[in-house]
């Protein structure tokens, strides 16, 4: 792809608005492509999707920046790069990550982003993310990272100005991105490339169209040939390297936030290569983000909370996620027709994987699953694509978040297909909703009949606090376990379950009967013998205790 127009003024530097702008342009070019670069997502399990994950970071920056004051490159790029870390989803997110770290470190004195200092960062980027995976492979979004850096520097002799600069980085990732396959084996079998470092590509082509002022960053780029062939969504992955697979054991993927002080990367990188797999630790002294494959998640988290206190867990079970992915393609692969249309079908958005599944066993093959919730809420265009690909021209929407009910509401005058939304703020609704569903009855019948459901059911929550506040005559102390009854604070204390007691006794009555949906950090052990410790605390009622693997709350519970 040629990057160079035919007629530009040279671009000697931008501001830290014009900088904002590129990077919202860039996370653009990251949703436009965002199933292209998870179509390529075979590397070599679906550790989460690329796309997805590489697009949910760059949506905490701008997240993060929308209210941020702009005046100061510096603190404008050390802003950046702490909101990249502790939004970082999956190994790739965590990478990315490394590209606004290496840019605030490169521009930590500097007043605009000129040439030189995209160079600079592109250095330091490289540098940074390599030194943060234990393992390093060539083939991968770090080759990318270094050969754009060389790239940056090398332009710099022939014309300094940053859009001169920027443009070679495109031009050579792109490149970078077509040879990955000849780097590593497993691409190669699979005939991709790696999705990392394509979707990378994708982001320097975005910003630098919104610098030449030809667009959004909405750009497409097609994902390079590998032996004459280009992978898109659809295209079927060859049979063996399925096979090849679904033959590894992966356990659990297991990312979260660890905050302390005087922390020690080296010593935490050595100590979780030796538990797990796959492992990536960034970060500094006081705020570090892990990634790490491992068959007892529980290790990691012990660890962690022996050094400071742990936030944004989300873990995945990647032997179901492995099974799971393999056979959607294996599907994709042999699918003739499209799916039997149905008379009524349900779309609800859920976070963690056991949440999913309840959603999709209570649906009765009706119900298809948004990932979303606190701290990801899916857009209008995911909610409005999942209606559309439901098979049915009749859809309950269940926004199941209190910050995606508007969300809902809005995509459900977008679509031609009869749609009600059903306001469940929370999980818990959700599950009472679907389970009233009368798959025999039209939409405004279930509708209803829902409505009437979640009325009956109360909500709370355990988790731990992220800040000191007080809250309804409640002193929260950052780090402790906090409880949420209806969204009123309830109780705040050092032992989980003395907080889940507290909270659930507010609204709790005899005969009543309590569904504890435990979280990813919970292990099953410790949450049966706290749904024990409930039951004898709180007479006449029935606890029974299900996993949820939600992030960010030990436990959410509804009362019925």
């Amino acid at each position: 792809m040629n990057s160079e127009p035919a007629e530009t003024a040279q671009r000697v530097g931008i501001a830290p608005d014009e900088l904002l702008r590129l990077v919202k342009a860039s996370m653009r070019a990251i949703e436009v492509n965002r199933e292209r670069i998870n179509a390529l997502n075979v590397f070599p399990v679906p550790d989460g999707d690329t796309g997805t994950n590489m697009f949910l970071t760059m949506r905490s920056i701008n997240g993060e920046m929308d209210s941020a004051p702009r005046e100061n490159l510096s603190l404008t790029t050390a802003r950046m790069a702490r909101a990249a870390l502790l939004g970082a989803r999956g190994n790739s997110g965590l990478i990315l990550a490394q590209f606004f770290k290496g840019l605030a470190e490169a521009l930590r004195d500097g007043y605009e982003v000129s040439g030189q200092g995209f160079a600079n960062g592109m250095r330091r980027t490289s540098e940074i993310a390599y030194s943060v995976v234990p393992n390093p492979r060539e083939g991968t979004m770090l080759t990318v990272f270094r050969e754009c850096a060389d790239a940056a520097e090398q332009a710099l002799h022939d014309s300094p100005g940053f859009e001169s600069v920027l443009a070679v980085t495109a031009d050579r990732a792109l490149d970078t991105t077509k040879r990955t396959p000849e780097m590593l084996d497993v691409l190669q079998e699979a005939g991709v490339v790696d999705s990392g470092g394509y979707g990378f590509t994708i982001m320097l082509f975005g910003a630098l169209q919104a610098l030449r002022g030809e667009g959004d960053g909405g750009v497409v780029i097609l994902p390079p040939e590998v032996n004459g062939q280009v992978h898109t969504a659809g295209t079927p992955v060859r049979e063996e390297f399925l096979d090849a697979v679904q033959e590894e054991i992966w356990g659990y993927c297991t990312v979260f936030a660890l905050e302390g002080q005087n922390l020690d990367l080296p010593d935490i990188r050595l100590r979780l290569s030796t538990m797990g797999r796959s492992s990536v630790v960034a970060g500094d002294d006081t705020l570090v983000k892990i990634h790490v494959h491992l068959e007892d998640p529980g290790k990691a988290l012990t660890f962690a909370c022996s050094l400071g206190s742990i936030s944004n867990i989300d873990i995945k079970n990647m032997d179901e996620q492995t099974k799971e992915w393999a056979d959607d393609r294996r599907r994709d692969a042999n699918a003739e027709t499209p799916p039997e249309m149905i008379p009524l079908a349900v779309v609800a958005v859920a976070a963690g994987e056991g949440m999913r599944q309840l959603f999709l066993n209570a649906g009765l093959g009706a119900c298809s699953v948004v990932t979303g919730g606190d701290s990801m809420n899916p857009s209008v265009r995911e909610l409005v694509d999942a209606v559309e690909q439901a098979p049915s021209e009749n859809v309950l929407l269940l926004p199941n978040n209190k910050n995606v009910v508007g969300t809902a509401k809005e995509a459900s005058g977008l679509t031609s297909k009869n749609v009600r939304v059903v306001p469940t703020v929370s999980m818990q609704h959700g599950i009472s909703a679907i389970l009233a569903m009368l798959p025999d009855s039209d939409l405004d019948v279930n509708a209803e009949a829902m409505a009437a459901a979640v009325e009956e059911v109360s909500d709370g929550a355990v988790f731990r606090a992220t800040r000191d506040v007080s809250i309804g005559g409640v002193d929260i102390v950052e780090g402790l376990y906090t409880g949420l009854m209806e969204g009123e604070v309830k109780a705040c204390g050092e032992e989980l379950p003395e907080v889940l007691i507290e909270t659930v006794g507010s609204g709790a009555c005899e005969g009543e009967l309590i569904t504890l949906y435990r979280g990813g950090g919970v292990e099953e052990s410790r949450a049966n013998d706290i749904a024990g410790i409930l039951q004898e605390s709180i007479p006449g009622i029935e606890v029974e205790q299900v996993y949820g693997g939600q992030p960010h709350y030990e436990f959410l519970f509804s009362i019925e």
